[in-house]
């Protein structure tokens, strides 16, 4: 017996095994359904095949839930003829002849549908028949039965064909989730620094600080409008291919976007640019690392992001440079104490990093209860108003309000008893309101630190 005669018999007796599992169904009265795959050739399964398997099992899962048809009594098995799935459907009011149609529906809607194969039985083990042929996966112009009785394609085509649609398949699939993972990520980390209540000087739930044109609200409303374009942003750095120098112009162009929508929702008030850029910087860098190492490392992220910036605080030399408050600062104190966001993107966000994240990794921040949350998240933004050069401050005052600001904030974190803390901290916010000063810089820092946070403690390898 050679090989082919060999493999053939694994494949029969492994269709067997499938029949013992479907008459085990059928000897308990129950209608059936199983999922497998039209792979041509041998062997029927890789790890790109069973990835792509499971993706589809997942989503007929969900889709006959929306369907309301019930299952029970599961199987995944793993054999020569591939991957396979099989389940009893639980009786209900519809024929079985509507639900085989609507399997048919979810085939045919697939856009790798030819590759899928759902087969329904009726409680007496009688398959169900669309009545309909399938149309050949390779050509599209024929039935599969008409080209392979035929032998119009031949197996080595049909199979690299297959490998090929599944490949593009699962890297669409891979880009959407990681996608829309860090958009999810960075809403959560921009919602979190916002809800954190009090912050000095800052809007927070209950007080606009020092800010006579917005409140709590203000921010929601930016946010909402802001929070759709983070996937777009992802996308860009998923699918990124230059050098990570021409990145900037592609992450400012969707900021610009979202300014606009910013905007026109606060009626002309500056709510997040600062954290638009910043969190664009962030999410593009993110994605462009998942995707061109398939993990997220915070070093890499650290040096992709200086590459990113690379010439971000140069532009501020341009002589014709809109004069903008972040000019002003550097003008006036230099680009390292005034490069404020610029100056964060191109060390590659080392202050939320040093001073942000050792205090959010020490903890398991998703398990701990809201009070706890508010003093973890408390702490970063505090160590973060002391370690930071924040032009929102310098901007509004001098060099010398930041270095007592950051003194201040210094002092809180370092209280030795709550009791003190919350003395420190009553002074730290009194100073603030005195001086009319906001560390909005700090609070977009916070986000930020919040983001990568979450995003070092997800598993990319499983998207």
């Amino acid at each position: 017996m050679d090989n082919t005669d060999e493999i053939l018999k694994r494949i029969l007796f492994a269709k067997d095994s499938r029949s013992l599992l479907k008459k085990r169904l059928k000897d308990e009265g129950f209608a059936s359904l199983s999922l497998s795959l039209n792979i041509a050739g041998y062997p029927k399964t890789t790890k790109e095949i069973a990835t792509f398997f499971f993706l589809i099992l997942e989503q007929f899962k969900i889709f006959l839930l929306a369907n309301r048809i019930e299952i029970a009594n599961e199987y995944n098995q793993l054999d020569e003829a591939g991957n396979f799935f099989l389940c009893s459907i639980i009786p209900d009011n519809r024929t079985i002849h509507s639900i085989k149609q609507l399997c048919e529906d979810f085939e045919d809607h697939h856009e790798l549908g030819r590759i899928i194969d759902i087969d329904v039985a009726d409680s007496e083990g009688n398959y169900i028949s669309s009545g309909k042929n399938k149309l050949c996966i390779y050509c599209g112009s024929y039935s599969a039965l008409e080209c392979m009785r035929s032998k119009n394609h031949s197996y080595e085509d049909i199979r690299k064909y297959i490998f090929e649609k599944i490949e593009s398949y699962l890297i669409v699939q891979k880009r959407d989730k990681v996608c829309s993972q860090l958009a999810s990520l960075a809403s959560r980390a921009i919602l979190y620094e916002i809800s954190l209540t009090p912050k000095p000087g800052l809007v927070d739930f209950s007080s606009s600080g020092v800010h006579k044109d917005m409140d709590f609200h203000s921010f929601i409303d930016s946010t909402a409008a802001i929070i759709p374009y983070f996937f777009k942003i992802a996308e860009k750095g998923f699918q990124f291919t230059q050098p990570l120098s021409y990145a900037l112009p592609m992450i400012r162009e969707t900021g610009l976007v979202m300014e606009n929508e910013m905007f026109k929702v606060t009626k002309g008030v500056n709510t997040q640019k600062g954290i638009i850029f910043l969190m664009g910087v962030a999410v593009f860098s993110s994605a462009f690392q998942i995707s061109s190492k398939g993990s997220f490392s915070l070093a890499e992220f650290s040096d992709f992001t200086k590459e990113i910036g690379l010439d971000v605080l140069n532009e501020l030399d341009i002589k014709n440079f809109d004069t903008t408050h972040g000019k002003i600062c550097v003008e006036k104190y230099g680009k390292s104490v005034g490069g404020g966001a610029r100056q964060e993107v191109a060390n590659g966000f080392s202050t939320a990093i040093v001073y942000g994240l050792p205090i959010l990794d020490g903890c398991k921040l998703e398990k701990l209860n809201s009070s706890e949350k508010h003093t973890i998240l408390l702490n970063t933004l505090t160590s973060l108003i002391a370690n930071s050069n924040d032009t929102n401050v310098l901007y509004r005052s001098n060099l010398i309000v930041l270095e007592e600001l950051k003194k201040l904030a210094s002092n809180t974190l370092n209280s030795l008893s709550e009791e003190e803390k919350r003395h420190n901290f009553e002074i730290l916010e009194e100073f603030c309101l005195k001086k009319k000063i906001s560390p909005g810089g700090s609070a977009d820092l916070l986000a930020i630190t919040i983001f990568l946070h979450f995003v070092k403690k997800t598993n990319y390898h499983d998207c």
